[in-house]
């Protein structure tokens, strides 16, 4: 079972960080009227607009490539424990899923849960694949 959130959270984050970068673009306009509040007539070249918006441009990349990297990290996690999990039968997983889920509904924590798989021979890797998705 795959958890919503983290391609949600993702999808979120990249969201927030364009907007963003749109709204530092639209700095220099004016936000009722959006008429130009500096003169952006005069023909800006590239190396100008770079060389004025360095730190900008700076700060939007390495965002970017931080966000990027953090759903990678995400999607390689997910992976990770799709793999632990799909060497036990399908049986045996629903099962102690609903086991699971029903002692963390009667009010146990997750790291209890854990101990009771692995003191009846779960191995820690996949009581923490299984318990990640609760």
């Amino acid at each position: 079972m795959q958890k919503k959130e983290e391609f949600g959270y993702g999808v979120i984050v990249i969201f927030i960080l364009v907007s963003i970068a749109l709204i530092l673009l639209m700095s220099p306009y004016e936000p009722i009227t959006s008429n130009a509040v500096a003169d952006v007539t005069a023909y800006v070249t590239a190396a100008e607009f770079v060389g004025q918006n360095i730190v900008l441009l700076v700060v939007v990349f390495l965002v970017l490539g931080l966000a990027i990297g953090g759903i990678i990290f995400l999607i390689k996690q997910h992976n990770i424990r799709q793999r632990i999990l799909a060497g036990i039968p399908h049986e045996k997983l629903e099962t102690i899923r609903e086991y699971a889920k029903s002692t963390m509904a009667k009010g146990f924590t997750k790291e209890q849960v854990k101990k009771a798989l692995i003191d009846t021979g779960w191995q820690e890797s996949q009581a923490d694949a299984l318990l990640h998705e609760f």
